[in-house]
């Protein structure tokens, strides 16, 4: 027997591993586990490592608030005249800009004049690239009848206006996709686009012209034919050929499986710089890594360095200019980027987001990805196989670490584990730019691996200690068992002042049925009434019972802010009104009676209560009185079960309660806002709730003082419900208050003068 018990231990155990490893997998796969990981594991993990340095051989050229009135054009760049950008072209050429990528979309001709300075610019400086709009939409599929059958997502390429199409070096999109209304990635071939490039991945191949005679190289030893390389850009006479090109050779190295991507070899006569060989390997990664990637902020707006637009067309004595040398051999993104207002164009929220609302701007986060690109500095995300096997892998062993060891041995050493992998995360996110999944076996699966292991050993002990007391239990009360289960029995300790839901309970018409029976039958019969009573209490978990005559007095122990303490006081009510019933229809001597319940909450004495070596264990406090004058109300009020608010507070949700007004109750100083509980919500009738409202109407007429009106609705009320005694006890009131006598000094408090 004992093997089999361990067996079934050693099961359950394993099954709850393989849970905690599987709902690990599960929420990984699930379209929130992706989400989760990024909001909360990657974001945590660059609030930790901050700001990093400033990439070099990358700026912005950044239009401003103070852009315009610097330069004496209008507020909104598109107003300016577009020779102005002509102008910072020859300026930014001049100062040996590398590449010059325009994030700023001149789509239509305006200005011939002005858009002729533009484009010669454009096609005399030989390294601008400008960006195309990409927009996209759903688009509804319609039937033979008009019908809608589906959808469909239809983008549009907006090119520039041709005469600067046709001068430029490239033409690419910068789209970016919004995951969780923030940005986290970009785009190197755009995928619905035939894999077109982007505005990073042109920036860096313009760069990179310097080593290509060495990258072609390396693509013919990978088996790439000839006619697919990419030729020197200044064969091109259309701004779109160098995308198409990059375009070819990226969907062959995707969709052939020969085209492997081998390391890159250099041997002395080569003779390549070490930028050189930079952009060798950012070329190997641009073209055989994956077509969107994760972006590697630098920081907060202005991490990439931003000098003003207008400082580079007129630099004055206080422009630094060792910002202006920075841009001989850099790569220069041009766009709106203003660090000081929120409202700026072209933002995008991210992890950076200063605390004044003011976002990464477009522009800086294309600089960011190229930056990324340069340097291979994407963040990389673990594998997804890798991921679901190290989660499943971790479920289930720290969920084994956590059950068979004991508490204080495996918390601990729980506890060390996690901070350390915490810290390996970070320190791999921080140096090595990989991203592994924290967020779920951190937040997720060591929290269940605490519950289960800890619950498994609570309930391991607990079985110990129950098959200890079930030998005693026989000869001994339940409360010295458990005392002795828990290490030994002290009266004193049993004593407490605890919150508590008190129960008060009745039978009504006890004294007429007790006048026509025998004691000893009298006796069964009560034997029989608790019984039916005591059910539904213990079904709900009550945690003190006191029998007192026909009347029962029980509590509820715990949290005042645990809703539950006073949910299985309401549910206990209620079940005890339907096994009245039940009783009464198998008893003839209680037809005529009935129930009365009361429920109040508040703190009370438990414990050991009574002199001379004996003792009850009673429940005592002003709570428990108060409940049993409720019960005591019942009478009044021809209900059943009447409460304070207190006790339904939070569980209105799923209960229908009657607010009967406030009451003063027979030896009470204060008045208490009492309400009487119909039933579940799901199972009363259309009158329940058509009583409520009409009594509602009544009661608030009466708390305004507004008497007549007061008066007539309960009338109303009687019309349909005329049995209900708090209608008629109200209409009383309101007639008495009528006559012009002199008011109460507080009339909407209804003051009982018996119990």
């Amino acid at each position: 027997m004992e093997v089999v018990r361990l067996m079934a231990r050693w099961l359950k155990l394993s099954l709850f591993c393989l849970l905690n490893g599987t709902i690990g997998v599960i929420i990984l796969l699930s379209p929130i586990g992706p989400e989760f990981e990024r909001v909360t594991g990657l974001s945590t993990m660059f609030k930790i490592r901050g700001a990093v340095e400033t990439p070099e051989r990358v700026a912005v050229a950044a239009i401003n608030g103070q852009t315009g009135q610097d330069l004496g054009l209008a507020p909104l760049p598109r107003d300016w005249p577009r020779s102005i950008h002509g102008d910072l072209i020859n300026r930014l050429t001049e100062l040996g800009a590398a590449a010059i990528v325009f994030d700023i979309h001149f789509g239509k001709e305006k200005v011939e004049e002005h858009d002729s300075v533009l484009v010669e610019a454009t096609r005399n400086s030989k390294k601008v690239v400008v960006v195309e709009r990409l927009t996209g939409k759903m688009q509804p599929l319609r039937g033979k009848n008009g019908e809608t059958t589906g959808v469909v997502w239809i983008e549009s390429v907006l090119p520039p206006f041709k005469q600067l199409a046709e001068a430029a070096k490239g033409i690419g999109t910068f789209t970016l996709p919004k995951n969780d209304s923030s940005v986290y990635d970009f785009i190197t071939f755009k995928q619905s686009a035939d894999k077109k490039p982007t505005l990073p991945s042109l920036a860096l191949q313009l760069l990179s012209e310097p080593a290509q005679e060495k990258w072609d190289a390396y693509l013919r030893s990978a088996d790439v034919p000839d006619d697919l390389l990419v030729p020197d850009s200044s064969t091109f006479t259309e701004g779109h050929e160098l995308g198409d090109h990059m375009a070819r050779l990226k969907r062959y190295l995707d969709d052939m499986p020969t085209a492997v991507a081998k390391p890159l070899n250099f041997d002395e006569q080569d003779k390549l710089s070490q930028f050189d060989v930079k952009l060798l390997v950012a070329l190997k990664g641009l073209y055989f890594g994956s077509n969107e990637r994760y972006l590697n902020f630098y920081g907060p707006p202005g991490s990439i360095k931003n000098i003003p637009y207008q400082n580079i067309l007129k630099p004055s004595g206080g422009v630094n200019n060792a910002a202006l040398e920075s841009i001989r051999g850099s790569v220069i993104f041009v766009g709106y980027s203003d660090l000081f207002d929120p409202g700026q164009l072209d933002r995008f929220h991210t992890i950076y987001t200063n605390k004044y609302g003011v976002d990464l701007a477009g522009v800086e986060i294309a600089a960011t990805s190229f930056a990324n690109l340069l340097n291979d500095e994407a963040v990389t995300p673990l594998g997804p196989g890798a991921s679901v096997l190290f989660v499943f892998l971790w479920g289930v062993l720290l969920t084994a670490l956590l059950s068979l060891a004991s508490a204080t041995k495996s918390v601990p050493v729980a506890i060390l584990l996690l901070a350390s992998y915490g810290v390996t995360c970070q320190y791999l996110f921080g140096t090595h730019n990989l991203w592994l999944p924290a967020a779920t076996p951190i937040l997720i699966q060591a929290p269940l691996a605490f519950a289960i292991g800890i619950m498994g050993q609570y309930l391991f002990e607990r079985r110990r200690g129950a098959q200890f007391s079930d030998a005693i239990r026989q000869y001994v009360p339940d409360s010295v068992v458990n005392d002795l289960v828990q290490g030994g029995f002290d009266p004193a300790q049993a004593n407490k002042v605890v919150y508590s839901v008190c129960l008060a309970t009745d039978m009504a018409g006890f004294s007429s049925i007790a006048e026509g029976m025998a004691p000893g039958e009298l006796a069964t019969f009560l034997n029989d009434y608790f019984d039916a009573m005591a059910a539904p209490l213990h079904d709900h978990g009550v945690d003190v019972t006191e029998f007192r005559a026909d009347a029962i007095m029980c509590a509820w122990t715990g949290s005042e802010d645990d809703p539950n303490v006073r949910l299985k006081s309401i549910k206990a009510a209620l079940d005890s009104r339907e096994a009245i019933e039940r009783f009464k229809a198998t008893n003839p001597l209680l037809r005529s009676g009935g129930l009365r319940v009361g429920l109040e909450a508040g703190d009370v004495y438990v414990g050991h209560a009574g002199g001379g070596g004996q003792f009850a264990y009673s429940i005592v406090g002003d709570a428990a009185n108060t409940a049993s004058r409720l019960e005591g109300l019942n009478k009044h009020l021809g209900t059943t079960i009447i409460t304070s608010s207190a006790v339904v507070k939070g569980q209105d949700d799923w209960l229908l309660v009657r607010p009967m007004g406030e009451f003063q109750l027979k030896g009470k100083a204060d008045a208490l806002s009492v309400v009487e509980i119909i039933g579940e919500k799901n199972h009363v009738s259309s009158a329940d709730w058509q009583l409520v409202e009409l009594f509602s109407k009544g009661l608030e007429e009466f708390n305004l003082g507004h008497w007549q009106l007061a008066k007539d609705n309960f009338e109303e009320l009687l019309k349909v419900f005329r049995d209900d005694r708090a209608s008629q006890l109200y209409v009383d009131l309101c007639n008495n208050y009528m006559k012009g006598g002199r008011l109460p000094e507080f009339p909407n408090i209804v003051v009982m003068d018996s119990k």
